[in-house]
């Protein structure tokens, strides 16, 4: 005996999705567009950082160059060692030097903070070069970086003398160096 059941209500196949199903392939696909950006934004600051590490060995260059012309740190032809630097083009075109005054004067690195450069010491034979306003992470990327410096230090504020900073800062204690999101770069 045959069912009459099955003539009635046929089966039919579902067409389409169901709403549980669309919520569980978007929750995937947010997943994975997370994971990219998180990804993005993990080489953006890693390459930041490896063109800041550039920039501060360019502007070593360039410093290391007035010297050469004028004997000391201290006595440049305009009076203020980072004007000196912008007026005689020696920047690398990543930074980007605004003012026109020794007053006014301010360099902003490529990962949003600014960074000054001015003598050290008594004699007149080092600079220092201070990075401000780096986000931790990449502060730590840069400190653990940085080799051929006469010194590295982070903080609040610069050493007073060249005993104060590290040969170099090993990743370990990087973040503690980083707390305040500023280094210092000292160099002959």
């Amino acid at each position: 005996m045959k069912s009459t059941l099955s003539k009635n209500h046929p089966h039919h196949k579902q067409a389409g999705m169901t709403l549980i199903e669309i919520g569980v392939s978007l929750a995937i696909l947010a997943s994975v567009i997370g994971g990219a950006l998180a990804l993005f934004n993990s080489t953006s600051t890693a390459q930041k950082v490896q063109q800041l590490n550039t920039d501060l060995v360019s502007v070593r260059g360039g410093v290391q160059a007035l010297y050469t012309q004028s004997g000391t740190y201290a006595e440049t032809t305009t009076g203020d060692m980072m004007l000196a630097l912008v007026q005689s083009q020696r920047l690398p075109t990543t930074l980007k030097p605004s003012g026109t005054t020794a007053a006014d004067i301010a360099i902003q690195h490529g990962l949003g903070g600014d960074m000054t450069i001015n003598e050290f010491g008594a004699d007149d034979r080092f600079f220092v070069i201070a990075v401000n306003d780096l986000e931790l992470d990449a502060c730590i990327q840069l400190a653990s970086q940085s080799t051929g410096w006469a010194g590295v230090k982070g903080g609040a504020a610069e050493p007073a003398t060249a005993a104060g900073f590290e040969e170099t800062i090993a990743p370990a204690a990087a973040a503690g160096e980083c707390a305040d999101g500023t280094l210092y770069f000292l160099s002959r």
